[in-house]
């Protein structure tokens, strides 16, 4: 087929295999069978090279079992076999990669299946595949497709015309070598008293090692000339003594250069300001939906670091970019969020097959109304010479459209994309850096009291409160001895699904035919009323309690014999209805709100010392807290339950006895009964004092309050409370378990490659982009952003539509 095509003598282009080695820069190790590239960049000792691929071609054998797709469905194309699901995930691999290492808007592919061929276009909201074409019949569609894709402009072919390939002998990329040199004036970042804490994080291992020269750094020196269109200002006069670096900053740009991978020039914004930008620090692990990518770049008008977040936000009516929100927030003392350097939509960049979807979709639901139709106004027919006809009724009309609807909509939705990018003045840090039980808590008031202000201030509820939206901001501060030192202070980021908060009169009114949110923090409440009520301040302040539980079970010590387990049981295990679908939240999730109790199989959960002793305050911390959730989950039940009174809060009157029931046959002189012990509270059965204590969840106040008097602890409880110096979640990827009600088995979603088997089953990839925030400053392991279930199946899957 190689032959064949370069048999063609493209003008521009060249095939080449690449099925037996790995591109030496490629982190997954994938080997695609071959590719077409432009004639000087075509690799010449069969490895992929992902940076200069513009058409990948994968071969199978003619065996509908290597066939990920069925042509006999155009509804459900993805077949659920396990060698056609697994042929599915390599496809979707190969492309994903290809849209890692390269700037794009749109991929195509080529899939050739023994004597026949499909041809695949891919984008952030699917893939749209065409029906298999038997080549060795007539090979003209093959060899027609190959000409006119070699026809095409690059950006025909979906390379992003907003983002320019850096060429080693480029003045940009000698100057990035030159910025990724360490410098006197860089910053420590570290907290005073925390330096001898040690930890194996990335950035903790390379802080006090002599840092590895960049690639290409032989060549690190300031520019010679100006670089045309990038501004007045010379890049290599930054005064770094007036505007110094943390080390951390520097040091994940200089490792995002490495070896063998592209570097480019982005423009963001409408002014298209320039930054150079290398390998991304985080990425999204999924192929479909909002795809961030997360860079240390030089903003080349100022010489300066900042964050640029690259993703394809959801594009609807009504959902501002992340970027308005930051600018919006901009003049508020209180809030502490980043500085928005630009931002902006990358041109009229859309995701072309959530489009194609919907229009196909309006078609099926015209054909279906129209066939319903005809089915209630049957054809003439003619008896005895008479001849008799019958109208649809328009009850019957109305019933037939209303049909066809449903029928429809059953169908799942793509979901809309535009491309977007934000560049911000901080460069944070993930959360997973924090050493200690006080910072963490610390950390933690910071980014609630921010949520608080967001909604007091601005009527906002942020609505993904998760793991990877909450940094840390290090900066310097003066006390008032004048003196200057290092302070961290958490950050709550990703405000791009922030809603104005409903008022108690008002119905909230969706903006996107799915709900968003990272099913892991989302409340148990919130997923469990299936949409039908709005999130409120309750369910968010539940949100950063599962954030808080993550970050301590992972990096403090405790009692847990297995951390890993913990988190797959706690967070990523949910209930699902085998009738319906639907999606609820875990037991071991629910039953430790209801009961106000954190444990591990009937056991409960203490976090330690270090020195594995007793004591750790956050243990009360986490006790105060579960009681009040505990309060509002009795009450939620309660009133879903009660039927018979009104207000459900007074119970019958008893009947009025002289000698208390039973106690007349015992002996009152025992020391216990004459003690009168105080009654314990029951919080698993409803109590009125209950009402009130969940009422405390309705606004900031008394959680704010919990996590202030946890920090006014004596400094001796705080002794030996660091971290363990290691992350106890091994061998973990963030994936949902789906527990059939029915059969409390666990299930894996459709798609899913094989994998590592957890509690004998394997777990389904979560169906959407991540959700790191916009000013992360490393790679970290984070839950992702995922719609409601209805469009988790065909996430896991190829999210496939046929031509």
């Amino acid at each position: 087929m190689v032959k064949a095509i370069n048999s063609l003598e493209l003008p521009e282009y060249k095939a080449a295999l690449s099925r037996y080695k790995a591109d030496p820069s490629d982190d997954t190790k994938s080997k695609v069978d071959a590719g077409l590239y432009p004639k000087d960049c075509a690799p010449p000792d069969d490895h992929p090279d992902w940076t200069h691929c513009r058409l990948y071609i994968e071969f199978k054998k003619g065996n509908i079992a290597y066939d990920p797709w069925d042509d006999r469905d155009d509804k459900a194309p993805e077949s659920d076999r396990s060698s056609r699901k697994k042929v599915r995930d390599q496809l979707i691999a190969y492309a994903q990669n290809i849209f890692h290492y390269q700037h794009r808007t749109a991929l195509l592919s080529l899939f050739i299946i023994g004597e026949e061929f499909r041809v695949m276009w891919w984008d952030r909201s699917g893939v749209i595949v065409s029906k298999k074409t038997n080549y060795y019949k007539d090979p003209k569609p093959l060899l027609e497709f190959i000409w006119h894709f070699s026809q095409l402009s690059d950006e025909q072919q979906g390379l992003d015309p907003t983002a320019t390939l850096i060429k080693t002998d480029d003045e940009d990329f000698k100057l990035m070598n030159y910025l990724a040199q360490p410098h006197p004036l860089d910053m420590n970042y570290l907290e005073p008293g925390t330096e001898h804490i040690v930890t194996d994080s990335p950035l903790a291992r390379s802080a006090g090692t002599d840092p590895s020269p960049p690639s290409g750094s032989d060549e690190a020196r300031p520019p010679e000339t100006e670089t045309e269109g990038h501004g007045d200002s010379p890049l290599h006069q930054v005064d770094w003594e007036k505007q110094p670096v943390f080390k951390y900053v520097r040091q994940q740009f200089r490792e995002s250069l490495a070896p063998g991978w592209p570097r480019y020039r982005l423009e963001v914004g409408e002014e298209k300001r320039v930054f150079l930008v290398a390998k991304p620090i985080f990425k999204s692990s999924t192929m479909f939906g909002r795809a961030t990518r997360g860079y240390i770049a030089v903003d080349v008008h100022t010489g300066r670091f900042v964050f640029l977040k690259d993703s394809w936000r959801p594009f609807y009516a009504g959902v501002d970019p992340e970027g308005s929100y930051l600018e919006r927030f901009s003049g508020d003392k209180y809030m502490i969020v980043p500085t928005v350097v630009c931002h902006g939509d990358v041109g009229n960049q859309v995701a072309f097959t959530a489009g194609y979807e919907e229009r196909g979709r309006e078609e099926r639901k015209r054909d279906l109304r129209a066939t319903l139709r005809k089915k209630l106004v049957p054809s003439d027919s003619t008896s005895s010479g008479s001849v008799s006809k019958k109208r649809a009724q328009p009850d019957d009309e109305a019933e037939a459209t209303s049909q066809g609807t449903e029928a429809i909509s059953e169908d799942e939705h793509f979901r809309h994309h535009i491309h977007y990018r934000i560049a911000v003045e901080e460069v944070c840090l993930p959360f997973t850096e924090f050493r200690t039980t006080a910072q963490l808590i610390r950390l933690m008031y910071n980014c609630v009291e921010t949520h608080y202000w967001a909604y007091k201030n601005h009527d906002l509820l942020h609505r993904d409160i998760s793991a990877g939206n909450v940094l840390i901001l290090p900066r310097i501060v003066t006390g008032r001895d004048g003196t200057k030192a290092v302070q961290w202070r958490g950050v709550l980021t990703d405000w791009e699904l922030a809603k104005r908060a409903p008022r108690e009169d008002e119905e909230e009114v969706a903006r996107q035919p799915e709900r968003t949110g990272t099913w892991q923090f989302m409340s148990v409440n919130y997923i469990d009323c299936k949409w039908t009520r709005p999130i409120v301040v309750a369910d968010e302040l539940e949100s950063f309690f599962h954030v808080l539980v993550y970050y301590a079970v992972r990096f403090l010590p405790s009692t847990l014999p297995s951390v890993t387990k913990f988190v797959i049981e706690y967070f990523d295990t949910f209930t699902r209805d085998p009738s319906t679908g639907e999606r609820s939240s875990g037991e071991f999730k629910r039953s430790t709100l209801t009961h106000g109790q954190l444990s591990n199989q009937s056991v409960p959960l203490e976090f330690l010392k270090k020195t594995r002793k007793h004591g750790n305050p956050l243990n009360e911390l986490i006790s105060d807290l579960l009681a009040l959730f505990s309060a509002r989950y009795v009450v939620i039940l309660h009133d879903s339950l009660k039927t018979s009174s009104p207000d459900g809060e007074d119970d019958p009157t008893p009947p009025v006895h002289t000698t208390p029931y039973g106690l007349d046959s015992l002996d009152l002189d025992r020391p216990w009964i004459k003690a009168k012990p105080e009654k314990p509270r029951r919080q698993t059965l409803f109590r009125p004092w209950m009402r009130d204590e969940a009422k405390k969840l309705d606004t900031h106040d008394a959680f704010l309050g919990l996590l202030a008097s946890a920090l006014s602890t004596p400094t001796a409880q705080w002794c030996d409370t660091e971290v363990t110096g290691k992350d106890q979640l091994v061998n973990y990827d963030p994936r949902p378990v789906f527990v059939t009600v029915a059969q409390s088995t666990i299930t894996r979603t459709a798609g899913q490659a094989s994998g590592t088997k957890v509690s004998g089953a394997k777990r389904a990839k979560t169906g959407s982009d991540s959700n790191q925030s916009a000013s992360s400053a490393g790679p970290s392991q984070v839950f992702e952003t995922e719609p409601d279930l209805s469009t988790s199946r065909r996430k896991g899957k190829g999210r496939a539509r046929q031509v």
